[in-house]
């Protein structure tokens, strides 16, 4: 990881799966959230678990949204960017 930190990607699927390879050749390690505890239908077969040293799944109640970003600041990222539409709202 460089000293930077890593991109956090929330719901790294569909395209948004191309994100760790993309970032891993300019050296940036990839950390996952998930926006739900498994990726809707659509999604499902895009999801690479073993893409990431990170998963991070949140559990849908906006009361612990706080607590998920501050367990990410613990990873002190460079970025956070949505992967793919159902990762927006998060």
């Amino acid at each position: 990881m460089s000293a930077a930190g890593p991109a956090v990607v929330v719901d790294p699927l569909g395209t948004g799966a191309e994100y760790p390879a993309e970032f891993g050749r300019a050296g940036v390690e990839v950390v996952a959230v998930l926006s739900r505890p498994a990726p809707i239908p659509l999604y499902a077969a895009s999801w690479q678990p073993g893409n990431f040293r990170h998963v991070h799944v949140w559990d849908g109640d906006p009361s612990t949204v706080e607590e998920l970003a501050a367990t990410l600041r613990g990873h002190r990222p460079r970025c956070l960017i949505a992967g793919s539409e159902t990762g927006v709202e998060l």
